[in-house]
């Protein structure tokens, strides 16, 4: 006893604490007669104490009371509640009706009548919890060791003999309990052909992507009462659990012990999904650990970038698809198809946490990962077949700052309605479901107090600005300052060539070939304010220069030069 009892402590660290309840309880006294019990109870007790009534009192150290079972005889029974308030008290008596006490404990006892002695009762049912315990640890082990799905459900047999069948997200099947024959004409065509048939594929979709437990009565195909359960994996539905009680007929008791099975089984289809399915995503724990910051040496870094065909010199996006809010997450496979097209199959999709992550890579371009471009791939693929919200990070160059672009997609998505109340106030069109972390720039600068410097050094990085500027001082041109001043006359041209001598139509002309060059609309808001913001994160970072010294003395006449 002792022995299960230190199993079960070291177990509780690492699974679920092996517990019987109310409902198991009812089943065990079958064979007795239960003049009371609570209506609705959600009580579990992980251990089991006798009271005698020639020593009422329990020891002084029981350390979690309220999930102990303590049995008693209606003799001391009313003592036994009165002392220990928090307890649920199992209580024996050889008479015929209730005592008239039970309403004023009626949420926490069980009384039951039995001819049997204390002492004997007290055994059984002792034996009883040893077995349930057992029966949970054997569990855990098989979790513990990561063993197979089979040798769970075998288990699950071995305590219920009923049949249980486990099938992915298209009724496919992945395992079943081989200790016991299939009951009916429908699990025998599981198990032969790998699949449910198709007639009842159709009456199972429904009930597969209810996230509860549902029982369906007896019919000609199954004459048993069947029990399901969905579970999914990373939020999104990954299989079925379904138990047909063809060995033990169904009770609460027996749902609970099914309970107990799926929480298990949920954790074997985890470890099956990363086995297995996550081989559609090869690099997936590569893309987690830059997500999590963790430590990674250059050549680990360089070496998995090039088994995933990541150019050395490569330019990054990162997108992240809101597919955790899905009404109908078996339809995940195809936004997966659909998102592996995206930027012309120069990506890497994965999912993680409540997201499907698509990684954007391309070589050094001046538009190849424009917001412009996105925005069309992701409203054309993404929004308009399937209604997923997408979050955008702005162009990077390091793929070791995926970290900081993911916190960027979660900002655009966690302020989606904040963008489209701006876009709306602005007069521009109605977001299509699409939210650049570009949109949000200003207020997310305005309203964070404790600013993170990592993330604005990333934020305010490979910036069409300083592109410009490092050509203006290798080529002794001057267009760095040009843009500036068309967006500080808010594109007013005459304005700007009034500033710097030039012909209103020279201005025209060299702004659209900017605009076309970096595929770039300053007619929208969001793109007109991020570049006023990263000119005024440049000039910040020019400080210890004055304007004139940075843009205006250098090389002013330089563009007039190439005019003339």
């Amino acid at each position: 006893m002792e022995e299960i009892y230190s199993q079960k402590r070291y177990l509780s660290n690492v699974g679920t604490l092996p517990t019987v309840t109310v409902n198991m309880l009812k089943d065990f006294l079958k064979d007795y007669s239960i003049l009371f019990c609570p209506d609705e109870t959600s009580r579990e007790f992980s251990s089991i104490i006798p009271v005698s009534k020639k020593d009422p009192q329990l020891v002084d150290d029981v350390s979690d009371i309220a999930h102990t079972l303590l049995i008693c005889h209606n003799d001391n029974a009313e003592s036994v509640l009165e002392n220990y308030k928090s307890a649920f008290v199992l209580v024996l008596t050889r008479l015929k009706q209730t005592p008239d006490w039970i309403q004023t404990y009626k949420d926490r006892v069980l009384l039951v009548q039995g001819q049997e002695n204390f002492s004997y009762f007290s055994f059984l049912l002792q034996k009883y919890f040893i077995e349930i315990m057992v029966w949970e640890n054997d569990m855990d082990r098989i979790v513990l060791r990561k063993g197979s799905i089979t040798e769970l459900l075998n288990i699950g047999s071995h305590l219920t003999d009923n049949f249980f069948t486990v099938n992915d997200s298209h009724f496919n099947l992945i395992a079943y309990s081989d200790r016991v024959q299939p009951p009916d004409d429908i699990s025998k065509h599981l198990i032969n052909v790998g699949c449910l048939p198709e007639e009842t594929i159709d009456r199972w979709k429904e009930r597969a992507l209810k996230q509860q437990i549902m029982t369906e009565d007896p019919c000609e195909e199954i004459p048993f009462i069947q029990v399901h359960r969905p579970l999914y994996v990373n939020y999104s539905y990954f299989a079925s659990i379904v138990m047909i009680c063809s060995g033990t007929k169904y009770t609460k008791g027996l749902e609970d012990i099914f309970k107990k099975i799926t929480t298990r089984a949920r954790s074997l289809c985890e470890i099956f999904w990363h086995k297995n399915i996550k081989t559609n995503y090869p690099f997936y724990f590569f893309f987690t650990r830059l997500l999590g910051g963790e430590e990674m040496t250059a050549d680990y870094i360089r070496a998995q970038a090039a088994l995933a065909k990541i150019p050395a010199s490569a330019e990054f996006k990162l997108i992240a698809l809101e597919t955790g809010e899905m009404d109908k997450p078996h339809q995940l496979e195809g936004i997966v198809e659909a998102a592996a097209k995206l930027n012309n199959g120069r990506c890497h999709c994965f999912p993680y946490r409540k997201n499907l992550l698509v990684l954007y890579y391309s070589e050094p371009s001046d538009n190849g990962l424009s917001h412009m471009k996105s925005f069309d791939q992701l409203n054309k693929h993404i929004f308009e077949p399937y209604g997923i919200y997408s979050g955008v990070s702005q162009v990077f160059e390091n793929i070791e700052d995926l970290d900081m672009a993911y916190k960027q997609t979660a900002i655009a998505l966690g302020m989606k309605h904040t963008i489209m109340n701006e876009l709306y106030a602005a007069g521009e069109e109605q977001n299509k479901g699409i939210f650049l972390f570009e949109e949000i720039l200003l207020t997310y600068l305005v309203s964070q107090q404790n600013r993170d410097a990592r993330f604005l050094e990333f934020t305010f990085s490979h910036t069409l600005v300083e592109k410009l500027y490092a050509e203006d001082k290798e080529n002794e041109t001057n267009y760095v300052a040009l843009f500036w001043f068309y967006l500080h006359h808010e594109r007013n041209a005459s304005d700007v060539a009034k500033r710097l001598h030039m012909h209103r139509n020279t201005v025209i002309y060299h702004i659209e070939k900017i605009q076309k060059r970096f595929d770039l609309d300053l007619s929208v808001q969001s793109a007109f304010e991020r570049m006023r913001v990263d000119f005024k994160a440049f000039f910040l970072e020019s400080s210890n220069e004055t304007f004139e010294d940075v843009f205006i003395n250098t090389a002013l006449n330089s563009m007039q030069d190439q005019e003339d």
